[in-house]
């Protein structure tokens, strides 16, 4: 059996409002919920379990990005990976990234408590202000 690719169009996806999912082909979905919000899912199997990854709102995504990011999630799973393992070690590597760009002093800086006057204010050996 063929992997059907483009079952939706634009305008079967604008008339969309009855809460439900919508198949778009290839493991793409959109999901209406029951207050009307819509969104981009990537369906899959991974290692026997069914897998759901939330591609974005049907507000910020539209339907060529959506098929464009259930491509690459379907290249990440004929390369042996996961797509929510791809997107989750993409996350970490950002996040340390920007945790190496900031130094100690900003570090510091960023976590004292300053006044109005922009000084820390002086503490008791209790812990309550003078």
């Amino acid at each position: 059996m063929a992997l059907q690719v483009n079952k939706l169009s634009a305008l079967s996806i604008s008339r969309a409002r009855i809460s439900g999912y919508y198949f778009a082909g290839a493991g793409l979905v959109l999901q209406v919920s029951r207050s009307g919000s819509r969104s981009w899912l990537f369906r899959c199997v991974v290692t026997g379990q069914r897998h759901e990854m939330c591609l974005g709102s049907l507000q910020t995504v539209d339907l060529a990005s959506a098929r464009k990011r259930a491509r690459e999630c379907r290249a990440a799973l004929l390369d042996g990976q996961g797509p929510l393992e791809v997107r989750r070690a993409a996350r970490t590597t950002h996040a340390l990234t920007q945790a190496k760009l900031m130094t100690f002093g900003q570090c510091a800086a960023a976590s004292r408590p300053t006044t109005a006057a922009g000084r820390t204010p002086s503490t008791r050996p209790n812990g309550r202000p003078r």
